[in-house]
């Protein structure tokens, strides 16, 4: 490095990492590593970070040629990092700390160095959220719309190769070609794609990056990532099917299904750099790398040595962002350090199984397996009719006050099962001696496979909502919004996830008229269960 260049000075540098430590270290011992460890989504946030310190290497003579022109807006980048993980931690929430990381990363460099700094350091910087986790609410979102692609994808082509496939849905049933062995495969979260797209868009956006492509055509290949992955997955799924139909069930469902997406993953990356290879020569990258290099565009001269006050700037932004980085390390410290909180459980397999004319018919579904997928702290699913032949399925999926979040999405769950969604609106019901918004689905069931091999199942009702005491929401976002302000504003009884649905038995209406009617009898003994802390169980 030239001796002019203008270098930030070495304690400046040790002094701004040491402060990033201080305030970061916590998340990554408590939250990112763990879920690198066991997420497999994001097993290769490992990586990201020693990607990121090469690249930054790698532009190392770029960098030393910059001029140093501290910039205040920086100070708002900074600011606006500390209040996420402020935030994060008042609101115990998981997501916005690792998010404010690069944001904080991209304040300090502009704020101490300047704006050319930032532009240079963005791909790096940017980098860093490949390391973060996909929020838990989101996670479901995207995975359903990727599963069901691979499902219908794999069953057209399967359909095709000569392996007859019925069911719907997530489920995948069919009888071996050449055997006398019934195969049924459901398609689960981790068969959508989405853990091995996120590692494959992770480590291919440093080829696309180092590409010698111009950088729209850079942005072209980085994209690309998606629909090539997509479209292997769906290729991997119909291969697991072939090999049940036409080799062995057994090595298809264990050994081909677990160690494939291995190869499914190194047949992406490769095909994905080849196509980048050809990338080059059609856009005629590779000529215009060459004219650039010729040009002198890689030559970077020494820049102008900054001044003796851009120096005491630089000192006293460094002593700034070190006292707000260790002062919030402190705050967030002492926020985490808030003993647990002390609440009752409710168990909601007391909701009483006769009341008012409504008599249970038995639990549907109430194992603990169930219940561990779900993350209930307690669950029931009952069929309850009436006098009149009317039924109401309740599921009622508890959470006791300070647990956050709720794995079960029915807009998701009806069409796993091969249900299609015909109306989605909000009805209302009876809780708490008001009329309540709940959200209202109507599925059409023709094409769900019964247990008698054969198709067809009657439209169904479905509504549902989210309640805690005498408080209800049908809005899942602004439930998860309720939650995270207890932390604030405590409300000492824990939400409760209630979900009523009927078979059609004349019309529609019916079906929701005797949902309602369940409610006005049952509801009074639900909420009577579910509220814990009548001091805080809320006003509508």
């Amino acid at each position: 490095m030239p001796k002019n260049a203008s270098a930030l000075p070495k304690w400046v540098l040790v002094v701004i990492a040491a402060a990033f430590l201080v305030l970061y270290v916590p998340v990554f011992v408590s939250f990112l590593i763990p879920r690198w460890l066991t997420d497999e989504s994001v097993t290769h946030g490992w990586l990201v970070i020693p990607i990121a310190a090469i690249t930054v290497w790698y532009k190392r003579n770029e960098l030393a040629s910059l001029p140093i022109l501290p910039d205040p807006r920086g100070a708002f980048l900074v600011a606006l990092a500390i209040l996420l993980h402020l935030t994060e931690k008042v609101l115990d929430l998981n997501g916005p700390s690792p998010i404010s990381i690069p944001i904080y990363v991209a304040g300090a460099v502009l704020w101490i160095a300047g704006w050319k700094w930032l532009k240079a350091l963005s791909f790096p910087i940017a980098y860093l959220l490949f390391m973060v986790p996909v929020p838990g609410g989101l996670t479901q979102v995207v995975s359903f719309p990727l599963r069901k692609l691979a499902t219908d994808g794999s069953k057209l082509i399967a359909g095709k190769l000569g392996v007859e496939i019925y069911g719907a849905g997530m489920n995948l049933e069919f009888m071996q070609p050449r055997g006398t062995e019934y195969i049924r495969i459901i398609v689960a979260d981790p068969c959508s794609g989405l853990h091995s797209l996120m590692a494959i868009k992770a480590l291919h956006a440093i080829t696309a990056y180092v590409s010698r492509l111009r950088t729209p055509w850079k942005w072209v290949l980085f994209f690309l990532a998606l629909p090539i992955t997509l479209a292997a997955n769906i290729c991997r799924m119909t291969l697991i099917i072939l090999v049940c139909a036409f080799v062995d069930k057994k090595f298809g469902l264990t050994l081909f299904h677990d160690y494939s997406p291995y190869v499914l993953f190194l047949f992406v990356f490769l095909i994905l750099i080849g196509i980048g290879q050809l990338m080059e020569r059609w856009t005629g990258g590779n000529a215009w790398w060459k004219a650039r290099k010729a040009s002198g565009a890689f030559s970077f001269g020494p820049a102008a040595i900054f001044s003796p006050e851009i120096g005491k700037r630089i000192a006293r932004i460094t002593i700034i962002l070190a006292i707000a980085s260790c002062t919030s390390s402190g705050l967030a410290l002492y926020i985490g350090a808030r003993p647990p909180i002390a609440a009752a459980s409710a168990d909601v397999a007391s909701i009483p199984k006769e009341h008012l004319g409504w008599k249970s018919l038995g639990d549907i579904e109430s194992d603990p397996e169930t219940m561990k997928q779900i993350q209930a702290d307690s669950y029931i699913n009952r069929r309850y009719v009436n006098s009149k032949g009317d039924v109401v399925d309740l599921m009622v999926v508890y959470r006791r006050y300070g647990r956050r979040e709720f794995a079960h999405r029915p807009d998701q769950c009806f069409p796993a099962g091969g249900y299609i969604g015909v109306t989605n609106k909000v009805a209302a019901l009876p809780w708490a001696g008001k009329d309540v918004p709940a959200v209202y689905w109507l599925f059409d069931g023709r094409a769900v496979l019964r247990p008698d091999g054969q198709t067809g199942v009657p439209m169904t009702t479905v509504t549902y909502f989210f309640a805690s005491a005498n408080r209800t929401e049908h809005d899942f976002i602004r439930q998860q919004l309720w939650m995270a302000l207890e932390r604030i504003f405590p409300n000492k009884n824990g939400w409760t996830f209630l979900r009523l649905s009927s078979p059609r038995v004349e019309t529609d209406q019916r079906a929701l008229d005797a949902q309602r009617a369940f409610m006005a009898a049952m509801e009074p003994e639900i909420r009577k269960v579910i509220t814990t802390d009548e001091a805080t169980a809320g006003a509508l």
